[in-house]
């Protein structure tokens, strides 16, 4: 009987940390850098214009200097009269809903679709105000912002 008790507590104490691993919260290291893939849901940016398919995640920081990361984005046109181009520049929230504005890119991208047209875009951006990888790792939400 014994040995039943020490077999099951033994295999307890081995399988914890598999079911502490399986939590939908990531635990980080102190100064460890959160470079999972974050998805977004689908913005619909006016004028036929719908972005889908939103991912991005970080990709290393330059303490006291940036932070780079990488999207995917697909943007569609609906319009079946005319395609549409436009200036975008990405901003990042600390929280998933709502939430106050950490950074955003400094460069607006520009993309441009025919009528009726669904291309995806990969790309690379960096933010200079986001200096440490504890200000990165308060980004929770990235936002697509369409230059007026």
């Amino acid at each position: 009987m014994k040995q039943t008790k020490l077999a099951c507590i033994f295999g307890v104490l081995i399988l914890s940390p598999l079911v502490i691993a399986c939590g939908e919260e990531t635990v980080l290291a102190p100064g460890e850098l959160d470079t999972r893939e974050r998805s977004q849901e689908e913005q619909d940016l006016g004028n036929d214009v719908i972005a889908s398919s939103i991912t991005w995640s970080l990709t290393s920081v330059e303490e006291g200097s940036h932070t780079r990361g990488k999207y995917d984005i697909s943007f569609k046109n609906w319009s079946t009269d005319q395609g549409v181009s436009f200036f975008f520049n990405l901003f990042f929230y600390d929280a998933e809903t709502g939430g106050n504005e950490v950074a955003r890119t400094e460069t607006a991208q520009f993309f441009s679709l025919a009528r009726i047209e669904q291309r995806f875009l990969y790309g690379n951006f960096t933010l200079n105000s986001v200096k440490t990888v504890e200000a990165a790792n308060r980004m929770k939400r990235m936002e697509i912002v369409l230059v007026p």
